[in-house]
């Protein structure tokens, strides 16, 4: 007998001795390759070989499967999807403890919790929910709306009674906290969160306790998708629209698409939930292959002004906006102020010559910060004193244009003086206990919260009435297609975080349509007006873009690495755009030259071309900087 082993490196043959022929899939096995002992995965075995030298398998390092043969076939579309080996794929499936204790020949341990065994009175669901959840068959739901959790429960409950265990994915756990309280409070200790700040020793007992029965609902993100459940039932998506889903290392997966192929593989259920859906997810709910339910929508208390900041003096803080906080301050309430950008300006320049302090590793500004006067890179963290001489001409006037959340800190700061603020960005908060710890402090004693994307995470409080996106421009101004699904989606998000009151959105393009819908709450509209964009250019979802990045420590070699793989894709027929240099062109001393390609199925392409080495592919990418 052979057994099929997949490696990082690939799939290869090796010949299974008597002492291994009870061998099945889904065993971990040490296997030599070139002049090393590596270990792989049994994926398949074989009768029989049309190869001259096979070399045996040295051992056998679990007497179990490790793998179901489910999870072997997720990991195999998942190659052929990603255009990556099956090993890599099952690499990711399971904690880098496991993997070592495994590849060391140690027991596996779980966790010794115990799943609550109390019966739940279910209440009423969707009909076409509730058959493919007690009738086993694999149906995408796209659960459209703000009011989701009670289907989300609901569907649990079913699930859970049919003895089966449910996958919860939310795209940050640390900020969703009410969720996962409900979900104890309903299940109990039915419910192990698994997310990635957890010690690796931790996530390797919870991930065996899993694959031994312990529990029946795994609440988590990222890796909870690989959660090893036996008898899995369901997988919930909230959020599916976040780009907090796509995987940042190979194979650059999407959770939420490989959520959807596990469903399929296991014959179960799929819910993707979102009040703003991905464009790729809302075009298969209209084209029938994904269904769509949509969830009562309650009538919008929330006002939506738009400010023209054109007739403005000053260029961060609307005069509308200071009177509207000052309403608010003296009827005891609080405000949130989001702002894209960190630190006091995007850079300093001189106002002699125009010379800009450049980051040397990587080809952007670099920061300016006033508190402590340094210059830093937001993506390499090269940082250094900011200069009081010009380098170039040696003037010492200088300018620092662009508003950042110091800046804003500032300016907030000299009109309301006995105010409490609490400011938000990844500078000054680096743990989720810290971001816990700032929310406290603006729930019992806070009046403003400034910040980045971390204010937009607050939890919804009767106290804030206000919202202000300072800066809505820089949000728009993002090249990349997805720009104004994503602006949507967090104003949309923004009013969500109040009750009532109004959200304030500061402009200076404020005939800008998107402005209307927003004020409207009108996603079917957007997605009307924005998807004919879509179709003329033929881009997602009309077809799927696949990213190679060429990348080296000098520009020439980087270039004439792209420039041959453009030429090799052109002579295959594709539509590509490139090669050409990155939007950042350098990040930590690297240079960067991308292809984009247009494909119908990325399966298809990955049998048609060979890509060479020293290039990363990436599809379905979310970030083309």
């Amino acid at each position: 007998m052979y057994a099929e082993v997949a490696l990082t490196q690939g799939n290869f043959t090796y010949l299974l001795n008597k002492e291994f022929e009870w061998v099945t899939p889904g065993i971990p096995v040490l296997v030599p390759f070139k002049n090393t002992i590596r270990m792989g995965f049994v994926v398949d075995l074989k009768s029989k070989t049309t190869l001259e030298r096979v070399k045996p398998i040295k051992a056998v390092l679990y007497g179990e499967v490790i793998l179901s043969n489910n999870m072997i076939t997720l990991s195999l579309e998942m190659a052929k999807y990603y255009g990556v080996t099956q090993g890599v794929c099952i690499k990711h499936m399971m904690p880098p403890w496991v993997r070592n204790r495994l590849k060391n020949s140690k027991p596996l341990l779980c966790d010794n919790s115990v799943r609550d065994s109390i019966k739940r009175k279910k209440r009423k669901l969707h009909s076409e929910l509730k058959d493919a959840i007690s009738s086993h068959y694999f149906k995408t739901f796209l659960l459209f709306g703000k009011n989701r959790l009670d289907t989300y429960i609901t569907s649990i409950e079913y699930t859970v009674a049919e003895g089966r265990s449910v996958i919860f994915l939310t795209p940050e756990i640390v900020h969703t906290p009410q969720s996962l309280e409900i979900m104890r409070e309903n299940f109990g200790d039915g419910v192990v969160v698994m997310h990635s700040r957890l010690r690796e020793r931790e996530k390797g007992l919870i991930w065996e306790g899993i694959r031994r029965r312990r529990f029946n609902i795994c609440f988590g993100s990222i890796s909870a998708v690989f959660a090893p459940f036996p008898d899995l039932g369901l997988i919930i998506v909230d959020e599916e629209q976040s780009d907090a889903y796509k995987v940042g290392q190979r194979p650059w997966h999407n959770v939420r698409d490989v959520a959807v192929m596990r469903s399929m593989i296991d014959k179960i259920p799929c819910i993707l939930g979102s009040a703003t859906p991905s464009f790729e997810s809302y075009n298969n709910s209209n084209c029938g292959k994904y269904r769509l339910i949509d969830t009562k929508r309650e009538g919008n208390t929330i006002s939506t002004k738009v400010v023209d900041m054109r007739d403005e003096k000053k260029f961060i803080l609307s005069r509308y906006l200071v009177k509207t906080m000052r309403e608010r301050f003296t009827r005891g309430e609080k405000v949130i102020l989001f702002l894209p950008k960190k630190g006091y300006s995007r850079f300093c320049m001189c106002l002699d010559c125009g010379w800009i302090p450049y980051c040397p590793k990587c080809s952007v500004t670099l920061n300016y910060y006033r508190k402590k006067h340094m210059l830093r890179c937001h993506y390499c963290g090269y940082e250094k004193p900011a200069p009081d001489m010009c380098e170039k001409c040696r003037g010492i006037r200088f300018v620092y244009p662009g508003e950042g959340t110091e800046r804003l800190e500032a300016n907030l700061k000299s009109i309301f003086r006995d105010k409490r603020m609490i400011r938000m960005d990844t500078d000054i908060l680096k743990t989720p206990g810290e971001c816990k710890e700032a929310y406290r402090q603006f729930i019992e004693e806070g009046d403003i919260l400034l910040g980045t994307q971390l204010v937009m995470k607050a939890p919804q409080l009767d106290s804030v009435t206000l919202v202000s996106i300072i800066s809505c421009d820089a949000l728009l101004s993002f090249p990349d297609f997805r720009t104004s699904e994503r602006f949507f989606s967090q104003m949309l998000r923004a009013k969500a975080m109040i009750k009532a009151g109004e959200v304030v959105l500061q402009t200076y393009n404020p005939l800008n349509p998107i402005f209307g819908f927003i004020k409207d709450n009108d996603y079917p509209a957007f997605y009307s007006e924005e998807i004919g964009k879509r179709q003329d250019f033929g881009l997602p979802p009309y077809s799927h873009l696949i990213r190679i990045l060429s990348y080296s420590m000098t520009r020439n070699k980087a270039k004439d690495l792209a420039d041959k793989v453009a030429e090799g894709l052109k002579k295959k027929g594709y539509e590509i755009f490139g090669a050409s240099p990155c939007p950042i062109e350098m990040i930590k001393g690297k240079w960067r030259y991308h292809i984009l390609i247009k494909v119908n199925n990325p399966k298809v392409f990955f049998q048609s071309v060979n890509i060479p080495k020293g290039v990363s592919v990436e599809v379905d990418p979310q970030d083309m900087l």
